[in-house]
């Protein structure tokens, strides 16, 4: 298990009041961006970062000791661990994710992006051989506050497919692989 003094929280943010920092142990190590956009501030971050493991998080959650316990147990180097992504993505979001530095070393930085960049980074991850580990977003606590909405949500989809034309095919496949593997279940053996 990861020891929590191992550990730096990147929580980027151009806010007054970050609420993420009251949930982050006193051992821990916290970084605070404030770069824009926010893949640039997401990289500073990871640089600037002394330990081995990172947990990047938004500034406007708050989680337990439990979960973060979870966290560190299910700790790999070939991990990255986060919460799951909006469906039908596998992917997790950059509301918070765990991954070791040289993962970050071996994947390569964010993309320099407001949106999207944590999608694209998990995409070369998978790549790379890394398995992505989906938690409920309902883990954490989420303050309410007016989302800022990217200009196009198309935009964001136009960059995936434009850096990884193969992945819809990925997506199929994935849901391919449930719908047969959800068939063979044992209510019908």
């Amino acid at each position: 298990m990861i020891n929590k003094e191992n550990i730096t929280f990147v929580i980027s943010s151009n806010r007054n009041d970050i609420y993420t920092t009251s949930s982050v142990p006193c051992l821990s190590e916290i970084i605070i961006p404030r770069s824009s956009p926010l893949g640039r501030a997401r990289n500073e971050g990871i640089e600037e970062a002394t330990n081995p493991w990172i947990i990047l998080c938004d500034d406007d959650i708050r989680f337990t000791d439990t979960f973060l316990n979870l966290l560190c147990e299910l700790a790999d180097k070939k991990r990255i661990i986060g919460l799951e992504g909006y469906y039908p993505s596998p992917f997790v979001i950059g509301r918070l994710m765990m991954f070791s530095k040289q993962a970050w070393l071996d994947i390569g930085e964010f993309d320099i992006r407001s949106h999207g960049d944590e999608t694209e980074w998990c995409m070369r991850a998978v790549k790379k051989g890394y398995n992505i580990v989906r938690l409920s977003r309902s883990c954490v606590y989420h303050y309410p506050h007016t989302k800022i909405k990217p200009k196009s949500e198309f935009g964001n989809l136009f960059y995936l497919l434009r850096k990884h034309p193969s992945f819809p095919f990925y997506i199929l496949r994935l849901i391919t692989t449930k719908m047969k593997e959800s068939s063979y279940n044992e209510e019908y053996k």
